[in-house]
């Protein structure tokens, strides 16, 4: 039997990750390591935690339409697909945008890996990146907000 280093500091901010972004189950890689954790939830569980949310959802909408119709999120690029978002083409390479770049509609930004295919994440929009949303390595839902333009 082989033996190997764990790395509990690692495995808390995975389940922080989990925790903050509501995960079940989350896998990171690193050559040829690997910590992949998962939790077995309830079904009922599931579906009243969605059930939940959605109520929340709808109350946050009802409210920004009465009391401020601008506190969207304006001039986002958002994920065109489900995957782990990379911020450059490599580890050891420089990332594809940073605070302040110029962007043009059909830039490459990022790489969502989906289903061990890298798919590039092009802008749909032309302007100067206010914000990044999102760190690198993390895990991305389709239509989320990844970065915010001027």
């Amino acid at each position: 039997m082989f033996k190997f280093k764990i790395d509990k500091d690692a495995i808390e901010l995975l389940c922080e990750v989990m925790k903050k972004n509501s995960l079940s189950e989350i896998e990171v890689k690193n050559g040829s390591r690997s910590i992949k954790l998962s939790k077995n939830n309830n079904q009922k569980t599931i579906i009243n935690t969605v059930k939940d949310n959605q109520l929340e959802k709808k109350e946050e909408i009802s409210s920004q339409k009465t009391n401020n119709p601008t506190s969207k999120l304006e001039n986002t690029v958002k994920a065109p697909m489900l995957g782990t978002l990379y911020h450059s083409p490599s580890p050891n390479s420089k990332p594809f945008i940073k605070i302040g770049s110029k962007v043009k509609a059909g830039d490459v930004i990022f790489i969502i890996e989906a289903m061990k295919t890298m798919n590039q994440v092009k802008s749909d929009k032309t302007g100067t990146v206010k914000k990044i949303l999102v760190e690198n390595a993390m895990p991305v839902e389709f239509d989320q907000d990844l970065i915010i333009l001027e």
